[in-house]
């Protein structure tokens, strides 16, 4: 549990072990660095948790095959404020595989970011999902390409993508 959140900037390398990462308040900061990891989920609760992925930074997350948060890599808990932004600006380029699950929140990609270099298994669920200056957004879901399974609650249902 990360109470003040989590930060990675100035050129650093974040390389997360498998698990769970609980943000409780905070931001989820990736700035002009690299991170990765394999079989991990940020799980953010409360009204301070915040995802910030900015300034070119080069990110490579798989979601967990297994346990309560089997399938997602990014998930929104309870006591987050409605409407927020979950932001990826800045030349940031992504490999995500597996879910980003912002219900409530404003899902904002910017400055020229790529969500998801093609991955076999890509979804997202937002309230929002706003595209802007360059942005350019891959979505996937080829299930016997991936050992990602995709959760349940997300299974055979259709979403709209208005843009």
């Amino acid at each position: 549990v990360y109470c003040g959140g989590i930060e990675i900037s100035g050129g650093g390398d974040g390389r997360f072990q498998p698990g769970i990462y609980v943000i409780k308040g905070g931001k989820f900061l990736i700035s002009s660095s690299a991170a990765s990891g394999t079989n991990v989920a940020f799980y953010f609760v409360n009204a301070g948790a915040e995802l910030n992925i900015s300034g070119g930074s080069p990110v490579s997350f798989t979601a967990p095959t297994t346990g309560p948060l089997q399938g997602f890599i990014f998930y929104e808990g309870p006591g987050m404020v409605f409407k927020q932004r979950a932001r990826m600006s800045g030349g940031s380029e992504a490999y995500y595989e597996g879910s980003i699950y912002f219900p409530t929140q404003k899902l904002e990609l910017s400055g020229g970011s790529v969500a998801t270099s093609p991955s076999p298994l890509t979804i997202y669920v937002a309230y929002a999902f706003l595209v802007s200056g360059g942005g350019t957004v891959y979505l996937q879901a080829q299930e016997g390409a991936t050992n990602v399974p995709i959760p349940n609650g997300l299974r055979g249902r259709r979403f709209n993508l208005v843009m």
